[in-house]
């Protein structure tokens, strides 16, 4: 569905945040996003199929598997890009591997078509697909974020990231402990931060005071400064309840700084409807009353699609600088490790040469350690065990003074006046632990090392 064109956004700035997350960069430097959470039913995937024509799949629950990031670009053609962006904790050779999955030929993608691609996506994941067991060394879910780009005239720029749902208990075949765990830790991951803006999916059939995605969310945004609620499925609501659901919207309960924005989901007998045949039939229960007293840009898929893309014009805008500025700043520091380690070292003669230059510089630290000249360089000054001579010397200063202290067999008395001198051995006649005694005629039988000095 066509809107019309709101020029809200920098598309070059969006296009850097999007390139940027591409290259796996939010997973140093946080990005401006927006990131849809809510549980399972919620009717999350309703409702970014509702704005991004994709015919995500309702029965294999597929799609909710691994957050996937919808991007829409304005451009003189239809064109659909699918890649997919690995997850902090993939090997690089399994991070290569993901990073070589690219789709950017197709122009419109069928419901078959789509769910080929997310069996394709899963398979690469090592997550099961449809129909799949479940297997006890593997996870249903995946911390990699698959991306869809869609680009055409027609299209607004936007971007946004849809979370897996969360879910309270595990299903035995299906979900396990650990995966409820993954989910959190996804979700974390993508919300947590100041410049995310976050899209809580509510059910408006469901009391609100149950629904543990906004006490998650006040966690992480305790102001309600970043928290969009979106409430879906108005048509299920009991006779008598609407107006506790438009109390939300109006901002009369429940306050959040950015508000509620609600929408129609289609029902299961309108799954075959068109776009265009949503939109009419959305259109027209919000005409209704009591819906039509509510705000025309707090109701309705197009009201929300353009809460969103203000959203994050604004929050781009505000924060591109800082991203500008932090990313820099790592960049910097990254590349003076990077010279801290040397030149290249990939082929065997470089490999070599460094070997050869790192032995030099050891031989050359060595003599200057043996010689004391210790201002030739700068180690011996963080390092003061490195200086061999000093250690040396001060070893045998330490060794000569026990030797004059220690190193008698018999002592004997200060004379006092009218009282003979008495000897007495140095060493205790104590025998040693060993059993073995000493001879004290011959103490050149328990320290031979002093063989004709004493």
């Amino acid at each position: 569905m066509a809107e019309p064109a709101m020029n809200l956004a920098s598309p070059v700035q969006l296009d850097i945040i999007d390139g940027l997350r591409g290259l796996g960069i939010s997973n140093f430097v946080a990005l401006p996003q927006l990131a849809v959470v809510g549980d399972q039913s919620s009717g999350k995937s309703s409702v970014l199929e509702s704005f991004s024509g994709l015919p995500f799949p309702r029965d294999s629950g597929l799609c909710t598997r691994f957050a996937t990031q919808i991007i829409f670009r304005r451009g003189p053609t239809s064109n659909i890009k699918v890649s997919i962006i690995p997850g902090p904790d993939r090997s690089l050779q399994k991070a290569h591997k993901l990073h070589g999955y690219v789709k950017d030929s197709l122009t419109t993608l069928t419901s078959h078509e789509f769910l080929d691609i997310l069996k394709e996506v899963c398979q690469l994941m090592e997550i099961p697909s449809p129909g799949q067991p479940l297997e006890t060394s593997h996870s249903t879910f995946s911390d990699d974020l698959l991306s869809i780009e869609l680009c055409g005239p027609d299209k607004q720029n936007l971007s946004i990231i849809d979370i897996p749902g969360i879910f309270r208990t595990p299903t035995e075949g299906v979900t396990t402990v650990q995966d409820m765990a993954l989910v959190r830790r996804i979700m974390n991951r993508h919300i947590k931060d100041e410049r995310t803006i976050i899209l809580a999916v509510i059910p408006s059939n469901m009391d609100i005071a149950t629904q543990e995605i906004l006490s998650i969310a006040k966690e992480l945004d305790p102001n309600g400064l970043r928290t969009l609620g979106v409430l879906t499925k108005p048509d299920l609501i009991d006779k008598g309840g609407e107006e506790n659901v438009m109390s939300l919207v109006e901002g009369k309960r429940n306050q959040l700084r950015l508000g509620y924005c609600i929408v129609r989901n289609r029902g299961q007998s309108e799954l075959s409807n068109d776009a265009t045949t949503r939109h009419r039939k959305e259109k027209h229960f919000f005409s209704t009353e009591p819906w039509s007293r509510l705000d025309p840009d707090r109701v309705g898929t197009p009201a929300l699609q353009r809460r969103l893309q203000e959203l994050l014009v604004s929050i781009t805008r505000r924060e591109f600088p800082k991203v500008q500025a932090q990313i820099i700043q790592q960049l910097s520091s990254c590349r003076k490790r990077l010279d801290g380690l040397g030149a290249d070292r990939e082929s065997t003669d470089q490999q070599r040469r460094f070997l050869l230059e790192l032995s030099q510089k050891f031989q050359d630290v060595t003599n200057c350690a043996l010689d004391a000249y210790y201002s030739r360089h700068a180690v011996f000054a963080s390092v003061p065990g490195l200086r061999l001579a000093t250690l040396a010397v001060e070893r045998m200063e330490r060794y000569a003074k026990d030797i004059k202290t220690f190193g008698h067999t018999i002592s004997f008395d200060s004379e006092e006046e009218g009282v003979p001198p008495t000897a007495y051995p140095a060493v205790p006649s104590t025998p040693p632990s060993d059993g073995s005694e000493v001879d004290a005629d011959n103490p050149d039988s328990e320290y031979p090392e002093l063989a004709g000095l004493i």
